[in-house]
């Protein structure tokens, strides 16, 4: 009795003294968390009836009770059995966190001096902080009647009333008492108190963070989890720097992609070699490999806050529509992708999800096999579909063209077994093994009309020709000039410095094709004799299917005919 009584003075002092920080989840809260929820269980289980309601009320009664006493009474019990110390510390807890004497001053002196300073725009909202009704309409007199009403019924039921439960049984009877008040309506004043304490805290933190945020934004400082980022890891000093080794799985990732595959097909790779994600998983999915794709802090740039919290509460993120300003800042790092490359990527990208059949309906794109969606028909300029054939009870695999597929009258494209546009193929790569030297010149050709055909503008002088004219723009505004002009210079040059970006990823590309074929043929000193699906995804980009003949159309620009 004496640890009980000496509990509940050091408890309410402590109460006095510091009232309810925001940083300790108040019981309260739990309390009409349980109600809340057992509330909405008993209205499914008992009929939407007088006598139903009745008896889920009864039942409500009962178990908030039961629980309101039983479990502090348990828990007390458990720590006093391990060591008093422990038991009276807690015990101590409870009696600082029943009562709410200072918390109710805080809040009521909050309106205090709203209507003091006469605001009573915020009086109304400081008093509805700890009313349970609307106060949007409060007169003054208003705002002070209910003001005073909830100190006096508050006074009662949350200071003198939890003291005396306290006194006679601890704080098991102290969190039953609690328990029946919150079940009635007053009681809901205390929980709206602590939540909007809780809030009011969180608010705070969320509003300060976002600000920090917001200014190293405007500053141009990157911020980057790079636990969750692959290919980068964080210096003493916070720059992004290269982790070498989940590099090369972001160059894979981009290579291959380039190379036809899908993002399903590039993540099924990456689990059969057993890589690791950027969290250490061996799970990779299709979504993930599209966001690194998608990412432009690989070719060294950075753009910020491509998502906001819409709610500090629940931390909902959300894509930015332009609702919050965004920050691009060019050059901010060491790029792991070249920019060209990136563009390349970016087009491939846009290239799929414009793909239309021959009817101009909209068609997704697939990579499940070598030959998927570079088979074209020479008649109708429709795709070839693969499909499993069953002619006259022999079954084979084989391509044929949609058109003839679905409209068989309008097409009558030959129909061409997989294995023979295997066959082909190898006839096309050993053709042009066996020809080495001519086809060695024939890519000479090619890769000196690649590097001949660049834009003969520079991007030195494009960027030299830029600054020239956006000087000029300063120069004729201060002077109030006409600039109507300088501007349309300034928007073409921005479009030629587009485009030039492209056509030089473009170009690049090409020339690379055309060197990779050169060191194919070089690297061969004999004939090919499996059939090797990576050689078509990396050296293939058209085969276009005619009466008599394949025609094959590698990236470098070469064109090889077999006949059939």
């Amino acid at each position: 009795m004496k640890t009980a009584l000496a509990a509940l003075i050091v408890g309410y002092g402590l109460d006095l003294l510091l009232g309810d920080p925001s940083f300790l989840y108040h019981p309260i809260r739990v309390i009409g968390n349980l109600i809340a929820l057992l509330e909405k269980w008993l209205r499914k289980v008992f009929p939407k009836t007088p006598k139903g309601e009745l008896a889920g009320g009864v039942f409500l009664v009962i178990l908030v009770c039961l629980a309101g006493y039983g479990v502090p009474a348990l828990l007390l019990f458990a720590a006093f059995k391990i060591h008093p110390v422990i038991g009276f510390l807690l015990e101590v807890l409870w009696c600082w966190q029943i009562p709410a004497t200072k918390c109710l001053k805080d809040e009521s002196m909050k309106v205090y001096q709203k209507l003091k300073e006469n605001d009573l725009p915020g009086a109304r909202y400081a008093v509805s902080m700890i009313v349970g009704r609307d106060t949007e309409n409060l007169s003054e007199t208003g705002v002070t009647k209910a003001a005073v009403e909830t100190i006096a019924e508050n006074t009662s039921d949350g200071v003198i009333a939890p003291l005396l439960f306290l006194a006679l049984g601890g704080p098991a009877l102290g969190f039953l008492y609690k328990s029946i008040n919150t079940m009635d309506s007053k009681g809901e004043v205390l929980l709206t108190i602590m939540a909007s304490l809780a809030q009011q805290e969180s608010e705070s933190l969320s509003q300060n963070v976002k600000i920090g945020v917001q200014y190293r934004f405007q500053q141009g400082k990157v911020m980057v989890n790079t636990r969750c980022f692959l290919g980068y890891d964080k210096d003493e000093n916070g720059h992004l720097i290269i982790n070498l080794e989940q590099a090369e799985v972001v160059k894979r990732i981009f290579r291959e992609y380039l190379e036809g595959k899908s993002c399903k097909k590039i993540a099924q790779g990456l689990e059969r070699d057993g890589i690791l994600t950027s969290r250490g998983k061996t799970k990779w999915y299709d979504t993930s490999i599209r966001l690194i794709l998608e990412n432009e802090k690989y070719m060294g740039d950075a753009l910020l806050q491509k998502t906001y919290t819409i709610d500090y509460l629940q931390k909902k993120r959300v894509k930015n529509t332009g609702i919050v300003p965004q920050y691009y800042i060019e050059g901010d790092h060491e790029p792991i992708i070249p920019k060209e490359l990136f563009l390349m990527v970016q087009e491939e990208i846009a290239r799929r999800a414009a793909l239309q059949d021959w009817f101009g309906r909209k068609t997704g794109f697939s990579a499940n096999h070598a030959f998927s969606q570079i088979v074209f028909c020479a008649n109708c300029g429709e795709q070839f579909r693969r499909i499993h054939w069953n002619n006259r009870g022999k079954k084979s695999i084989v391509w044929r063209c949609i058109t003839r597929l679905k409209e068989k009258d309008k097409c009558r494209a030959r129909t061409v077994n997989e294995e023979t546009l295997k066959a082909a193929f190898l006839n096309a790569l050993n053709e042009m093994i066996g020809d080495s030297d001519v086809y060695l010149n024939r890519l000479k050709e090619n890769l000196e009309l690649a590097l001949n055909a660049a834009n003969p503008m520079t991007a030195e002088a494009l960027s030299a020709r830029m600054s020239e004219l956006q000087q000029e723009l300063i120069n004729r505004t201060k002077q109030r000039e006409n600039y109507d002009d300088v501007t349309e210079e300034i928007l073409h040059l921005r479009e030629l410095q587009e485009q030039k970006g492209m056509d030089d990823a473009t170009q690049l590309e090409h020339t690379k094709r055309i060197q990779e074929l050169q060191t194919f043929i070089s690297s061969q000193p004999s004939e090919i004799t499996e059939f090797d699906e990576t050689l078509v995804k990396k050296l293939l980009e058209k085969i276009t299917v005619h009466d008599d003949f394949l025609e094959f159309r590698f990236k470098s620009g070469v064109t090889i005919s077999i006949e059939m």
